[in-house]
């Protein structure tokens, strides 16, 4: 009776630091993850922006250019990427397409 309680009362503790330590976990994971998804908006977001800039000083943008950023573009949105990007990308489709031969 008394080990049967001893028990519990281990498994129950056990249990408690075990579940605690995955939740804490968890959490920083989560944090990390949400920082990387800043960090990954920011750059993408700047690089989007240079590659419309450079296009729109030369009056024209590439073929692979477009593609990258088209790429890039549609990282951003499902990372929840916000309305100043999707203004300086219908600015960029607006830029003349040259094809290289």
């Amino acid at each position: 009776m008394i080990l049967e309680r001893v028990l519990i009362g281990v498994l129950s503790s056990l249990t408690t630091a075990i579940i605690t330590y995955f939740i804490t976990r968890s959490k920083t994971s989560l944090k990390k993850i949400t920082i990387n998804n800043s960090a990954t908006m920011a750059l993408l977001s700047h690089h989007l922006i240079e590659i419309y800039s450079r296009a729109a000083e030369k009056g024209y943008t590439t073929v692979d250019d477009r593609r990258s950023f088209d790429t890039m573009y549609e990282s951003y949105k499902q990372l929840g990427g916000n309305g100043f990007i999707a203004d300086v990308k219908r600015r960029y489709d607006k830029i003349t397409l040259h094809r290289r031969y």
